[in-house]
């Protein structure tokens, strides 16, 4: 299963996505290996990108990005508005944690950065920062959109690897509240649903957002019942790279006859893709 779910809440008042993704980590476990946490980061990440990207119009690419000083320094994630979606990171084996952590003990210092990049002609390009720090990338992004988009924002989130099973899920839901109309302020009464709303919202389990037998349309239900909820046609999300043999000559005609020189062995680069570790073997003489 792997899924956007929409909704709205509370006569549309609120806005929300329900995001579960279970057999998208074991497609991108058979092209490329990664530690337990590596997978656990990376799954959430997946997930979290799922959730934010449905949540603007966009045709072209949704990504996100975590950059740091940490153990994993580079974690990547990229959507497109047709649900394709690849991730890659880059970290350190000998300096990841193990045991309990926390996010300062995974990442350090870094940024989550969010990104689309548009195919359409006259849609512009979109990006936004805020500093890797808090509980969880739920909590950072909560942040972001606190800070720079002055929108109400809620997020659960949770990733796992099952050290069992070798088995890896995550799940999650974001609510937000619709932005209100030009000199339009908060009332009352859409203060206290709100909060009613976030209270629910923050009562669901680890256990019940993975759960394979509860489906996120029964998780929603058991949720926001009693909050006029209104469920949306799902969006399926596949597993999908974008690199091919024409991409990569185009990048590598890009640098200098010696930096080229300096990748060849034997008169051949060998350039291995960061997203699916598929590689590619290109002749020195057809780059020069």
């Amino acid at each position: 299963m792997n899924l956007i779910l929409p909704f709205m809440i509370d006569e549309g008042l609120f806005r929300g996505r329900a995001v579960k993704i279970d057999s998208l980590t074991e497609q991108m476990r058979t092209l490329k290996e990664y530690p337990p946490l590596v997978e656990q980061m990376l799954a959430e990440a997946m997930a979290l990108t799922a959730m934010l990207s449905d949540s603007i119009k966009y045709e072209g690419t949704f990504t996100l990005q975590i950059q740091s000083e940490g153990a994993i320094n580079l974690l990547l994630v990229d959507l497109t508005h047709d649900g394709k979606m690849r991730a890659f990171a880059h970290y350190n084996p000998d300096t990841l944690p193990t045991g309990a952590f926390s996010l300062k003990e995974i990442f350090g210092t870094g940024s989550l950065a969010f990104m689309v990049k548009s195919d359409k002609k006259g849609q512009e390009d979109y990006q936004g920062v805020v500093e890797l720090e808090g509980e969880s990338l739920a909590k950072c992004a909560e942040k972001y959109f606190a800070q720079s988009e002055q929108l109400l924002t809620k997020i659960e989130l949770y990733g796992e690897t099952n050290f069992e099973t070798g088995h890896i899920s995550a799940a999650g839901i974001m609510l937000q509240k619709m932005p209100e109309k030009k000199n339009q302020t908060l009332e009352e009464t859409t203060i206290d649903k709100w909060e009613t709303a976030s209270t629910l919202l923050a009562s669901v389990k680890k256990e019940e957002l993975l759960d394979k037998r509860l489906s996120p349309e029964k998780l929603l239900f058991r949720l926001f019942h009693q909050n006029d909820l209104t469920l949306f046609p799902a969006k399926d999300l596949t597993f999908a790279c974008k690199c091919s043999l024409e991409k990569v000559q185009t990048m590598l005609k890009s640098l200098s006859k010696e930096e080229l020189q300096s990748l060849c062995k034997n008169g051949v680069l060998e350039i291995s893709c960061q997203f699916c570790g598929k590689k590619y073997f290109i002749k020195e003489e057809e780059l020069l």
